[in-house]
């Protein structure tokens, strides 16, 4: 799935290369827009590791099921909620 042109970049910021997932989104996010994700609470943003974690057939099932480019297709400014919430965050 990371082989799809969409999915090399991350969904909420385009840096190149996400190594981590909105499940609930269905999208793959960066090193960065993971810890936003997660500081989302599990309520909001469920993520996994792309190569860390284990995953189970209904997740890959999810995954390819929506992706970047579905998603987003589906929201109005996918890119808007996590740089906001960057800006928010401490570095």
């Amino acid at each position: 799935m990371l082989q799809l042109p969409a999915n090399k970049l991350c969904a909420d910021c385009h840096a190149r290369n996400p190594r981590y997932t909105s499940l609930t989104f269905g999208v793959f996010i960066c090193n960065r827009c993971f810890g936003v994700h997660r500081g989302l609470g599990t309520h909001i943003s469920r993520t996994r590791s792309v190569t860390l974690d284990t995953w189970n057939d209904e997740q890959i099932r999810a995954m390819t099921s929506v992706g970047n480019d579905k998603a987003v297709s589906l929201t109005e400014q996918p890119r808007d909620m996590c740089l906001k919430l960057m800006r928010d965050v401490p570095h």
